[in-house]
């Protein structure tokens, strides 16, 4: 045998291989049922004022930056239009 018969046979048995060992894996997964029901019966309301209240509460003493200017830095920069030509 030469050195491609060689490695196709062993490129085939490993694709082979991994479609056996997927297959095995897929047929070993267990399908779970769920009663959604249930689920929808234990949801309860969310109160938007106990949210708003603790929303504020939790950025009341924050700062708040986003009006800060961003300097430019100068060096260092890129070209000003990467499709031109060089």
């Amino acid at each position: 045998m030469n050195k491609n018969l060689m490695g196709m046979i062993g490129g085939l048995s490993m694709v082979v291989i991994s479609v056996l060992a997927f297959v095995w894996l897929w047929s070993q997964t267990r399908v779970v049922a769920v009663d959604s029901g249930m689920v929808m019966d234990n949801l309860q309301p969310v109160d938007v004022q106990s949210l708003e209240n603790s929303t504020k509460e939790l950025i009341e003493g924050l700062e708040n930056n986003a009006g800060m200017p961003i300097p430019v830095p100068i060096d260092k920069m890129g070209r000003d239009n990467p499709f031109a030509n060089y």
